[in-house]
């Protein structure tokens, strides 16, 4: 290669990562936003994680992560918005709960006309199937279990 061909190269390299410059930890680290402060009383799973009770702080990292971080760990999860028709009541986190088994599935900013959702693992989907839930008629919940959210941020 000669010496053109080396810059040519260089300077497309360095354009072709230009946009991932925005996901670098001091970058994320702005982005990062606390949703809540809560209090689990029990048990409970997110994606491939498995938390104990305890206090959590659960933060939205860029637009579509949530991050959950307390004593017994901490995970990232996928979520989607879900518009509402208006802003939720409470701020609040929802788990659907199969026997003594509890999935972070929903979490509710009352500052906010959506909420984030997270999608059913493949550990919450084998639970739901052990205990026989009819999908159509319990919406693919067992139950469902609110805690709310006492201090916000």
């Amino acid at each position: 290669m000669n010496r053109t061909s080396i810059l040519n190269f260089a300077a497309s390299l360095f354009i072709a990562t230009l946009p991932f410059a925005t996901y670098t930890p001091a970058a994320q680290a702005q982005n990062n936003k606390t949703l809540a402060v809560v209090s689990i009383p029990f048990a409970f799973e997110m994606g491939s994680s498995h938390f104990g009770p305890g206090k959590y702080t659960i933060s939205l990292q860029g637009e579509n992560f949530i991050v959950i971080q307390g004593a017994s760990g901490s995970a990232t999860s996928l979520v989607r918005w879900n518009p509402d028709m208006k802003s939720g009541d409470t701020t609040k986190v929802v788990f659907h709960r199969y026997d003594d088994q509890y999935f972070l599935r929903e979490v509710w900013d009352a500052n906010e006309p959506s909420h984030l959702v997270s999608g059913e693992t493949k550990a919450e989907a084998k639970a739901r199937k052990e205990q026989k839930i009819e999908v159509a008629a319990n919406h693919g919940a067992g139950a469902t279990v609110e805690v709310a959210i006492a201090a916000n941020r």
